[in-house]
């Protein structure tokens, strides 16, 4: 901090904030309303005050957001959920690829100014916006082919199709310019898209849907508006902080298994909860829910739908856990 920050008993204003680290006053109380940055104290008239140690932390949002990292990003990092190594290695191959498109935009500028101002130049500048855009859409389609290979969409009844479909497209980011963890999450998709394995394991968890489907005749409209239901109580529940064992959460496991077991038109068991779990696509193996890890990063809307699934996967094995403790004594109780 420079001599331009004037203390008041070991704090500061934010006026006082804002000219010591080169910001805007603006800037500094939009990080307080998202909570990046909160004071710890407010006079009397509820101004902001600010300690050293604050301003210190406003000092390294500045620096992070100079190097282009993330709201939400930065967040993750000072919070240490993103290790710092992890982050910078992301950021480096996010600039890095920035670099070699800003490289290749200046290579196709110079050779439109070489061949002198005119209608060729803007036929050079014409190339090089559908350079860009050809790459990014051929990655779109290198993902969209693979991921529809393995949900095996054409195996699902005709009502099925178009659903999961658009659910393809959810997958792809919403703005144009994504943030260094979004890049990293892009490259890495593509790679689990090369993986044999993740085909594989990702089709077996489609095959236990696909097979409850056609056998049930399962409706795929109330399916949806079942699901969606579901998740909108669950995702309550995230925001409640409610952990899988509370009343909250179990009430909706114990209402979404008795539906499934209602259309199956068998009781609630824990083998049953175990193969609803595959037919909701809640559970997988490490490379499947990597995938949707990675969904939740491109998209961010799909965050809470992310977590959502896996708080209603804890509370399911923690249902299973009891039901088969039940059974277990129920067993003890007969050999006596």
């Amino acid at each position: 901090m420079d001599s331009h920050a004037k203390s008041i008993e070991g704090r500061f204003s934010i006026g006082e904030v804002a000219k010591s680290t080169g910001t805007t006053v603006k800037t500094v109380r939009y990080y307080d309303e998202i909570g990046l940055l909160k004071p710890t104290m407010h006079t009397e008239g509820r101004h902001r005050l600010y300690t050293t140690a604050e301003v210190w932390r406003l000092e390294l949002i500045l620096t992070l957001r100079y190097l282009n990292f993330g709201i939400d990003e930065i967040r993750k990092i000072i919070s240490g959920e993103i290790s710092v190594s992890k982050a910078l290695d992301w950021q480096i191959e996010a600039l890095s690829t920035q670099q070699r498109t800003l490289s290749n935009m200046i290579t196709i500028l110079q050779r439109a100014k070489e061949n002198g101002i005119g209608e060729d130049s803007l036929h050079h500048i014409h190339d090089l916006v559908a350079s860009i855009s050809a790459n990014t859409e051929d990655r779109k389609k290198f993902i969209f082919k693979k991921i529809k290979e393995s949900m095996i969409i054409d195996q699902f009844p005709y009502d099925w199709k178009e659903p999961l479909i658009q659910s393809i497209d959810g997958i792809f980011p919403k703005n144009k310019k994504i943030t260094a963890l979004q890049s990293s999450a892009w490259n890495e998709m593509e790679e689990l898209l090369k993986d044999s394995q993740f085909h594989t394991e990702f089709r077996q968890s489609m095959e236990d849907c696909v097979n409850a489907v056609q056998q049930y005749s399962v409706n795929q409209d109330l399916w949806d508006k079942k699901t969606v239901e579901i998740y909108s109580r669950v995702i309550d529940a995230v925001k409640a902080q409610h952990p899988p064992e509370s009343t909250a959460v179990q009430e909706i496991v114990e209402y979404y298994a008795s539906k499934f077991a209602q259309m199956l038109q068998v009781p609630v068991t824990p083998d049953l909860l175990r193969y609803f779990m595959k037919v909701a696509r809640i559970s997988g193996t490490d490379r499947v829910l990597r995938f949707w890890e990675l969904r939740a990063i491109l998209n961010p809307d799909m965050e809470c739908a992310l977590k959502a699934k896996k708080l209603l996967y804890q509370g399911i094995m923690w249902k299973i856990a009891q039901l088969e403790e039940v059974q277990i004594k129920k067993k003890q109780a007969i050999s006596k």
